[in-house]
């Protein structure tokens, strides 16, 4: 059985429906490695790079460090360049390996 990442990120807390996902409670981008980094609810973090994210490819750096946490902690959003990501949808694509 594929277990999807968000289950897998919620393990921890022994808890699968989705109003148990992880949030967002931090985001930022490190300019130096070129990756937004996302600190989860339960403690975990994540890290991609900026490439890898429809609407990101050609902002600046001072543009990808100006980033929003929506209030219920599953959208990032980047006001500079109008750029939307949902957390759980990023998880999932990028971390489909996780079984």
């Amino acid at each position: 059985m594929k277990l999807k990442l968000w289950e897998w990120f919620c393990h921890s807390q022994k808890k699968f429906d989705d109003r148990e996902w992880p949030i967002a409670v931090r985001a930022r981008y490190d300019p130096d490695h070129g990756q937004v980094i996302v600190d989860l609810s339960n403690g975990f973090s994540i890290m991609f790079g900026v490439p890898d994210l429809d609407g990101l490819e050609k902002a600046t750096p001072e543009q990808l460090a100006k980033i929003e946490i929506s209030p219920c902690g599953y959208g990032l959003h980047w006001p500079d360049v109008d750029a939307d990501l949902y957390l759980p949808a990023i998880l999932d694509e990028f971390c489909s390996w996780v079984k």
